[in-house]
């Protein structure tokens, strides 16, 4: 990075967000980030089921009009849903029935 270009160093809107403005190595590491959660999970792959461990968090890059959740694998598989589609995919769960049911057993 060249000295004319500046990194953050306001406090961070998104108090989710646990990246260290101004603190990071690369102009890209400045996105908002929040920490990571890990779910284990089995997920479908190539061979059936495999074990993997999940890790869900949210996101928003520095072009971004939105924050997104993002699910990935750690292999590059990944899913990046904004938050108003994360909260449709929640209620349609919820509103389903059968697989609200199947989902509680």
């Amino acid at each position: 990075m060249s000295d004319s270009e500046q990194r953050p160093t306001d406090p961070c809107p998104f108090p989710w967000c646990t990246t260290p403005h101004g603190a990071t190595l690369h102009p890209d590491d400045e996105d908002h980030r929040s920490d990571g959660i890990l779910v284990p999970a089995t997920v479908r792959g190539a061979d059936g089921a495999e074990e993997v461990e999940l890790e869900v968090g949210l996101l928003r890059r520095r072009a971004d009009d939105q924050t997104w959740l993002v699910v990935e694998d750690g292999t590059g598989a990944h899913l990046e849903l904004t938050l108003a589609s994360a909260r449709r995919l929640r209620d349609v769960v919820r509103a389903d029935e059968a697989l609200a049911a199947e989902l509680r057993s």
